[in-house]
């Protein structure tokens, strides 16, 4: 790739307390502050695991694939200086110089990093790392971040004399591959061992990339090299390749990226004893899966991000407020696997049923991923996927024989042979997550081994596929994202289908999740899977973080937050009681009403937390009825 100048684009939780009867929250404020606040746990220690057990084994793993950025320490409240995206490969590659095919030097990389002349150069004077660093580097996968196919292509290109479909562009792919942070040893671990090793491998790899001089270069000019707490990023600049050698970064004129930041895959197999019989053991994790599935749009008002776009006067139509990356990529499909397949038929990567909750959910960002998904439907190629959305659930089991990769069609897997029906030991993968900050990973391992143990006490005999107040529910998310109010009704099926009772008043998204997550921690915080997968003694639920509201207030903030402080100071008094009316007539002097009528709320609880912290709100059941200005 050849290098060329262009000027530089300059209390204590008690859910039932408080007038909005929900929890005095600190998430909100603190999710700012992780910007530039570095939480790792203590370094693991893999040698002092102890993984026997008295004849009940179980399975648990992490995989985390994650864009780094250069975060800037000056600006915690903005995207300023935050969207440059840091080249972890190129840096990788300059440390191990890893040739190999799916080495940090050559993976998608057209002519390999090192055929530029100046890096060449620059790979005479590499730093001397451990051997030990540089087999942990070499061991780092490589992802795609991004979507396209070429399942519904209509063109085609000749390689090496062979006719292939030019894939479709779905979601405009960052040019710079992920790092993978994979945890290792996944029998009988507990889920303190697990997010301390995810932790400290992320935490390692970024440390190595400091033994870089010139990734230090660039750091020291354009910030330290983090994670971002978002799952979708827009405005995104991708420094042209190669950047080593150079003192500051160039960037392709006008080209900015909007794309997701990662995703988790965690894979669980749940505590059984040896002779447990397939039966038995489908029957156990379909029930889980099942009950997972049935709370999945729950899970989407705490982890999950929106689209990061503002509304502007070009394009004001309603944006994807639940998650952005399953919405318009399709990757994490809701709901995505049939799970009364997992022993019979299995399911891989891609749907094994239809997702009707998509019908009606006709924004723009998705019009490119259905139309695919429906030429796709007629490729004669595709008739054992389905569909080229992804599942929610995957299966998998192994074929050790020679002819593995002739009969999964994949070698690069090989003897691992995805969507294979499930069998004892093999448990599931759950693919739905979004990236977030890897502080949280502990509370959702916390979460999802509470409704465990639920499953494994109650049987849910109902499930969501063709459940019209499911689907209503995940739309609604879909559309208003974490202040979503939700019905009577999905309360009702949830307690039918979990056997809870769930009372309380405030009818958001998010606070379904906290009643949901309050009474499973309740109800199963000494129950008999938490007793083997969890080591410590929690004495409140997990914390889950409202990252959904953060993610669409900070890109609110970003464009509109001096304009939103002068407009309040100039129209209201410290003190002033404001109605609806009045606060939505203040508004629409400066924002246009028939693009913002249906952010009114959102702006309200912006005003709420940092960095204005201007109003006071009550909200007993979710709907705002009562506005108070603090200043």
């Amino acid at each position: 790739m050849v290098r060329y100048s262009k000027k530089k684009n300059k209390s204590k939780k008690n859910p039932k307390v408080g007038r909005n009867q929900t929890r005095k929250r600190k998430t909100i404020d603190n999710l700012y502050s992780d910007y530039i606040v570095k939480k790792y746990d203590d370094a693991y220690k893999v040698n002092k695991l102890d993984t026997s057990t008295g004849g009940i084994n179980w399975g648990l793993g992490v995989e985390h694939e994650a864009q780094l950025f250069h975060i800037s320490k000056n600006e915690p409240y903005s995207f300023k200086n935050t969207n440059i995206l840091f080249d972890s490969q190129e840096s990788t590659c300059y440390l191990t110089h890893d040739k190999t095919e799916k080495g940090s030097c050559c993976k998608s990389i057209k002519n390999c990093y090192y055929s530029h002349p100046m890096v060449r150069k620059l790979m005479k004077s590499r730093p001397n790392i451990k051997q030990s660093e540089s087999e942990f580097l070499k061991n780092i996968p490589w992802e795609l971040t991004g979507r396209q196919s070429s399942m519904c292509s209509e063109k085609y290109k000749v390689v090496d004399g062979e006719r292939k479909p030019i894939p479709v562009k779905i979601l405009n792919r960052a040019p710079t591959l992920m790092p993978e942070f994979i945890t290792t040893k996944h029998k009988n671990r507990t889920i303190e061992s697990i997010n301390n090793e995810l932790l400290y491998v992320e935490k390692k790899f970024i440390d190595l990339q400091m033994k870089n001089p010139h990734t230090r270069q660039k750091v020291k000019k354009y910030g330290e090299i983090r994670t971002v707490p978002y799952g979708t990023a827009n405005n995104i600049l991708v420094p042209i390749k190669p950047t080593m050698g150079w003192t500051e970064y160039d960037f392709e004129e006008d080209e900015k990226y909007l794309d997701y930041t990662g995703s988790y895959h965690v894979t669980i197999t749940l505590p059984c004893r040896e002779n447990i019989s397939d039966y038995e053991f489908i029957k156990l994790h379909q029930n889980f899966a099942n009950q997972f599935q049935w709370i999945e749009p729950l899970l989407l008002a705490s982890l999950f991000s929106g689209d990061p776009r503002t509304i502007t006067e070009k394009d004001y139509n309603k944006k994807i407020r639940g998650s952005f990356r399953i919405l318009a990529t399709g990757w994490g499909n809701l709901a995505g696997s049939n799970v009364r397949k997992l022993g019979t038929s299995g399911v891989g990567r891609y749907s094994n049923i239809e997702s009707v909750w998509r019908k009606g959910l006709n924004f723009n960002s998705t019009k490119k991923l259905m139309e695919c998904d429906e030429k796709a439907k007629k490729n004669k190629n595709l008739k054992k996927r389905g569909s080229i959305l992804s599942s929610d659930i995957r299966t998998f089991n192994f074929d050790f024989s020679d002819k593995c990769s002739e009969r999964t069609g994949r070698s690069d897997e090989c003897p691992k042979v995805s969507g294979g029906n499930m069998v004892h030991p093999n448990g599931m993968e759950i693919r739905i997550f979004d990236h977030f900050n890897s502080v949280h990973l502990i509370d959702l391992l916390r979460f999802m081994v509470y409704l465990s143990e639920n499953a494994r006490l109650f049987e849910t005999k109902n499930y969501v596929y063709s459940n019209l107040t499911w689907k209503t529910a995940v739309r609604n998310i879909m559309k208003n994202g974490w202040r979503a109010i939700l019905s009577d009704n999905y309360i009702d099926e949830l307690r039918k289908n979990l056997n809870l009772e769930l009372n309380f008043k405030n009818k958001t998204a998010f606070g379904f999740l906290e009643a949901l997550n309050e009474e499973l921690f309740m109800n199963h915080k000494n129950g008999f899977f938490p007793s083997l997968l969890i080591e410590k003694k929690y004495r409140e639920a997990p914390d889950l973080p409202e990252l959904n509201r953060f993610s669409w207030q900070i890109s609110f903030n970003n464009e509109y937050e001096k304009t939103l402080k002068e407009l309040m100071k100039n129209n209201f008094k410290k003190g002033q009681k404001i109605t609806m009316s009045r606060f939505e007539k203040v508004i629409y002097t400066k924002f246009s009403k028939k693009i913002w009528k249906d952010y009114i709320e959102d702006i309200l609880f912006a005003l709420e937390s940092k960095p204005y912290k201007m109003v006071e709100l009550i909200y007993p059941t979710g709907v705002i009825t009562g506005i108070k200005y603090i200043g």
